[in-house]
């Protein structure tokens, strides 16, 4: 069995110990196509979390997550 690091320690909480709902979303995105043809793209997010209990209810919780974020071109594609 792996250790539990403090940085990811959030992740088994979140999946294990408690009920946790996320909602992000995105409220702007711009892409620069570079010099070398790649894009660069900056987008601003609004992440929010929530911790469910049954007795307390619905909270919302500090966000302080890695978040996988994904980008695909016009086609559809991840580049």
């Amino acid at each position: 069995m792996s250790q539990r690091t403090p940085e990811l320690g959030y992740l088994i909480d979140d999946l294990f110990m408690s009920i946790t709902f996320c909602k992000n979303q995105v409220a702007s995105a711009q892409a620069f196509r570079r010099s070398d043809g790649k894009y660069q793209v900056c987008l601003e997010l609004i992440a929010t979390k929530f911790r469910g209990t049954p007795e307390i209810g619905e909270e919302e919780v500090p966000v302080d997550d890695y978040i996988d974020i994904g980008v695909k071109d016009a086609s559809g594609s991840y580049q």
